[in-house]
């Protein structure tokens, strides 16, 4: 409510002081009073100043009270306040109106801002989940085509070790220059059992044989199992090899020759578990080729028949070895026992060093052989050099054979 009114306070019969604004509590005093108050002293007039000022207050502050209460009580104004009030509410109203288009224009236009946020706000989580479904994708593409990539490395590895393969097979076939270092029956090491076959299991069984025969023929009964016992295994190893390769394999077609190295090298690791059976054979075989009793007697004892087992175990490797490790006595390197030919021209009994080294004695020319030599192949580099007498003067040996 407006403070903007005039009103009198009530006098005795006289002109009274005039009020004007009562929240200003501002007072106006009339000439007869104001003559009167400057005949007074000065600490009067302003000690009634101040009266006048508290009275003023008060007065206003009562009638300030009644219009709140007649107010509340009349739920209107004074009728000599009504048309004035009504005015004010008006201009209330008016005011509360602008306020209220003004608040409602800010509604709306918050409205149509949080509808284009909203729009804005879908359109970003429409993009969002495209976007999500775009990625799903992309990683399902990703996967896919990192299956596919590590299938095709699998196939690239694949090809690459059956080219290695084929290339190997290519190279090691029949090949003895290239050896496979991973085989602990490469001809090196069959070289080394080689040579501790005879410093072992021959040594047992020659002392064993001196007692019976002699030294001489002793030397010859075990050159000659050793010899006997590598065509055996040659035999042996050679028969069902070339049934397989008339029957079963044209090396023509491809892929022919990886699975003929593939055969040898299984033959090669298998050939172990036939050294039992094939010994068996070979010893009766030997033993019905025998022709001296004492002899046979011999053979049945167990120095004779660990030389004779680890002679087979040897000459199975060595033959089943692709190509086949060789063995060299005078004159051939399948040999034959040159203590069984009989006669020898001087041009066949020089002492070939480079072939052999000499057992007990010295000499320009060959005895008689008592270990072959051993060659990688046939007309091959030498593994290991062969053990023969010498003797000084060409002789003329009679032929001694302990076989039927």
């Amino acid at each position: 409510m407006s403070n903007q009114w005039n009103t009198r306070r009530p006098t005795m019969g006289r002109t009274g002081p005039k009020y004007t604004k009562l929240k200003d509590y501002s007072v106006d005093i009339d000439d007869a009073d104001e003559d009167l108050i400057t005949r007074r002293s000065p600490s009067y007039v302003s000690c009634c100043s101040s009266c006048l000022e508290c009275f003023d207050f008060l007065v206003s502050l009562v009638l300030q009270l009644l219009l709140y209460a007649y107010r509340r009580v009349a739920n209107r104004y004074p009728l000599f306040l009504e048309n004035n009030g009504q005015e004010l509410v008006r201009e209330e109203v008016r005011r509360l109106q602008n306020e209220n288009a003004e608040l409602r224009e800010s509604v709306v236009n918050l409205k149509n801002e949080i509808s284009i946020k909203t729009g804005v706000m879908k359109g970003l989580e429409m993009d969002n989940a495209l976007g999500k479904d775009k990625i799903l994708q992309r990683e399902k593409q990703i996967q896919t085509l990192y299956q596919e990539k590590k299938v095709l490395d699998e196939d690239k590895q694949e090809a690459l070790r059956r080219l290695s393969e084929h290339m190997s097979v290519q190279l090691r076939d029949n090949n003895p220059n290239i050896v496979d270092l991973s085989d602990p029956c490469r001809p090196t090491k069959l070289a080394e059992m080689f040579a501790e076959l005879y410093d072992n299991e021959w040594t047992n069984a020659f002392s064993l044989l001196e007692e019976s025969v002699g030294e001489e023929h002793a030397i010859v009964v075990l050159l000659d199992i050793f010899m006997d016992a590598y065509r055996y295994c040659e035999n042996t190893v050679a028969v069902p090899w070339t049934i397989l390769n008339t029957w079963f394999l044209d090396m023509n077609l491809p892929g022919a020759k990886q699975v003929s190295k593939w055969l040898k090298d299984s033959r090669k690791t298998n050939i172990r578990n036939k050294i039992s059976e094939v010994k068996k054979e070979f010893n009766d075989e030997l033993i019905g080729h025998c022709g001296d009793s004492k002899i046979i007697h011999v053979l049945t004892q167990p120095e004779i028949t660990e030389y004779m087992t680890k002679c087979i175990e040897l000459c199975l490797l060595m033959v089943a070895t692709d190509p086949p490790v060789v063995v060299y006595v005078s004159g051939n390197r399948v040999g034959a026992n040159v203590m069984q030919t009989g006669e020898r021209t001087e041009k066949s009994a020089i002492f070939n060093k480079d072939l052999f080294k000499e057992y007990t004695t010295r000499g320009h020319y060959l005895d008689f052989i008592v270990w072959p030599a051993l060659f990688l192949h046939q007309d091959g580099p030498m593994l290991s050099k062969g053990i023969a007498q010498g003797s000084v003067d060409v002789c003329k040996r009679q032929s001694w054979t302990w076989k039927k």
